[in-house]
């Protein structure tokens, strides 16, 4: 578990993201997810300080824990 530090406080702060395709449409093929896992870790370039701790790719939704 790695703990944030700043001047008076010691934090942990965690978020899920579940982005769910339209109807449930299983679209999200073995190609398309690799390519959307290269541009989520891609964001952090933007974003130095999110932490991503784990991206899940199932056929009709994704799982983000950051």
């Amino acid at each position: 578990m790695k703990l944030h530090r700043q001047a008076h406080v010691v934090y942990k702060t965690q978020y899920q993201l579940v982005w769910v395709t339209r109807y449930r449409w299983k679209i999200l093929v073995l190609g398309l997810a690799e390519y959307f896992k290269k541009v989520l870790r891609e964001v952090r370039e933007f974003h130095p300080d999110w932490f991503i701790e784990e991206i899940g790719v199932d056929r009709d939704h994704v799982h983000l824990h950051m």
